[in-house]
């Protein structure tokens, strides 16, 4: 019997707004548009027991009402919690599908 391989393209993100978002609405024949980029810090401890951290940074893109829904409510510091699925297009990797602002600064 073949292995019937799950059909599962599933990533979550969590980290926090680098720069202000960027909207590109209204551009005739194009869908809206609300980019940034993703800061995630990981810690890690090295083989010498030392705190170590790397930092990788993720291009989003929200399109259509859910770019103009967070437009005015994603600001630049934000921690988001993001879930979506992986794309194979060089200028938009994620997908979103669910987008979560942890907090906000006061």
């Amino acid at each position: 019997m073949a292995l019937k391989m799950p059909n599962i393209n599933q990533v979550a993100l969590s980290g926090t707004v680098l720069s202000e978002p960027v909207a590109d609405f209204d551009v005739e024949g194009q869908e809206d548009c609300l980019s940034f980029t993703l800061s995630n810090v990981r810690a890690f401890r090295d083989n010498d027991d030392e705190w170590q951290s790397e930092t990788t940074e993720f291009p989003i893109k929200l399109h259509g009402n859910v770019a103009r829904s967070f437009a005015d409510l994603i600001d630049e510091g934000d921690p988001l919690f993001i879930t979506g699925r992986l794309h194979n297009r060089p200028d938009d990797l994620m997908h979103v599908r669910n987008i979560q602002i942890l907090s906000k600064k006061e």
